[in-house]
């Protein structure tokens, strides 16, 4: 009997509090699963590139994005 029969007779058999838990864990393990931005390790050059290409695309100006950073810190 492969993994995902298992898995389909025991959901059959559960009630609702139980399948509402095993919804929000399924849930968990999916996000476990989902890439990091803060912990990533891979080239921080390739990453800054795809930045770069980003705002790009969006026609978003760093300088300005630097000038509001400044100005906000600025008012504290």
């Amino acid at each position: 009997m492969e993994d995902n029969e298992k898995l389909l007779q025991l959901i059959q058999k559960m009630n609702k509090p139980q399948l509402r838990q095993l919804a929000r864990f399924a849930q968990f393990i999916m996000l476990e699963d989902e890439p990091d931005d803060l912990t990533d390790r891979s080239d921080v050059r390739a990453r800054y590139n795809n930045f770069k290409d980003v705002l790009q695309t969006w026609q978003v100006d760093p300088a300005a994005i630097d000038a509001w950073a400044k100005q906000t810190d600025s008012k504290k």
